[in-house]
C-alpha cells in the first residue's frame, strides 16, 4: 500500500473509533442522567413498593381461594362420611336379608325333609 492508502485507512479507523466512543459516551450520559434526575419524591423504591402491594393482593386472593377449597374439602369429607354410614347401613341390611334367606331356606328344607319322612312313614 502506498502512503496515501495507509493514511486513508488510519483516518477511517480513527473516525470509526471516534463514532463508537461517542455512542458509548452518549449511553453513559443517559444512564447517569436517569440516575440523578429522578423526581424528588421517587426514592427508587416506588417500583418495589408497587410490586410488594401487588404480591400482597395476589397472596390475599390465593388465601381466599385456599379457604374456599378447604371449605369444599370439609363438605366433601362430610358427604363421604355420610355416604360411608349409608353404605354400612345398607351392608348390614343386606347381611340381615341374607341371614333371613338362609334361615328361610333351612326351614324350607327342614319342612320338606319332614314331609318326605312323613310320606315315607305312611307307606
Amino acid at each position: 500500500m502506498s502512503e496515501e492508502g495507509m493514511g486513508g485507512w488510519a483516518g477511517y479507523m480513527l473516525g470509526r473509533a471516534s463514532a463508537e466512543q461517542d455512542a458509548f459516551m452518549a449511553r453513559q450520559r443517559q444512564i447517569i442522567h436517569r440516575m440523578f434526575n429522578r423526581p424528588p419524591d421517587d426514592d427508587g423504591h416506588e417500583a418495589l413498593k408497587r410490586e410488594a402491594l401487588r404480591a400482597c393482593d395476589v397472596i390475599d386472593r390465593l388465601d381466599a381461594k385456599l379457604d374456599e377449597v378447604k371449605a369444599q374439602l370439609a363438605a366433601e369429607k362430610e358427604r363421604t362420611a355420610q355416604l360411608e354410614a349409608e353404605l354400612a347401613a345398607e351392608r348390614e341390611r343386606s347381611a340381615k336379608l341374607y341371614r333371613d334367606r338362609e334361615r328361610s331356606a333351612a326351614l324350607y328344607l327342614e319342612a320338606a325333609a319332614k314331609r318326605r319322612r312323613d310320606y315315607e312313614n305312611r307307606q
